[in-house]
This record gives structure tokens, sequence and C-alpha cells, in this order.
């Protein structure tokens, strides 16, 4: 799956957990990927079966980086500066003032789970139109 996903475009469709895929959505697919489950509990939590399906294909890509001698595999995803990290804090900070909640503590832990998050330059810029329309509306009240 992993291979396919990094030479097309994958769309992943799941079906509800009651009845899966109508056969209409399976009749128009080009694969189709069933999970493996009980006789007690045929079907499984939506949530799951994404999170199984998400976790082969990072074991896939895994795996495949592996293969080559790389320790990741690039998926087209920027990452972010330091100076990119930094500017996304600062607008951050402004915001939280602007609200009166001029916390650094509140900034630590942002910080923190944005470090571990490793942004990617799309993710940058989704938080700073985010913080810009929040800024607006403050700036309205």
């Amino acid at each position: 799956m992993a291979k396919l996903a990094l030479q097309n475009r994958v769309a992943l469709i799941f079906g509800s957990e009651k009845f899966g895929l109508s056969q209409k959505d399976i009749i128009k697919a080009d694969r189709v990927v069933t999970l493996p489950s009980s006789r007690d509990f045929p079907s499984i939590n939506l949530a799951s079966a994404v999170t199984m399906l998400a976790l082969q294909v990072k074991l896939e890509l895994d795996d495949m980086s592996w293969q080559r001698g790389e320790s990741d595999i690039n998926l087209g995803l920027k990452n972010l500066t330091k100076g990119e990290t930094e500017r996304l804090y600062q607008n951050f900070s402004s915001l939280f003032k602007m609200a009166g909640m001029d916390n650094r503590s509140i900034i630590e832990k942002i910080r923190l789970v944005f470090d571990r998050a490793n942004l990617t330059e799309r993710e940058k810029n989704l938080f700073l139109g985010l913080i810009k329309e929040l800024k607006k509306f403050a700036k309205k009240e």
C-alpha cells in the first residue's frame, strides 16, 4: 500500500462500523483491504480501523526507508527551520498577550508539543492563519 501511495494519489475509504462499505463503493475501488476480526466481534471500531491501516502504511514506509539506507522517507513535506518555528511561537505569544494570557508556561508547553510534532510548513501555515484570524476577531471586541 505504501509503494502505491508514493507513486499515485490514494484515497482510503472506510465503511460504517455496522455495515462496512456499500457494494457500490467496493465496485468503484481499485483495491479493497479488509481487516481481520473475530466471530464474536465481527466489526471493528472505525477509529481503530483507521489507526491499524495508518500504522501498516507507516511500517511499510519505515521498512522501505531502512532498505534504502535512509533515516526517513521523503514525502515532499518540508519541516520547519528553527527560525520558522520561533516565528510561530512568537505569534502564539502575541495572541495570548492580546487575550490577557501572558503566561510563559503556556508557551513553553506549546513549544514542547510542537517540537515533538516536527511540524511541516503546511501545518505551520495552518496555525499562522488561525492565529491571524483570531487576532482579527480579538481586535473587533
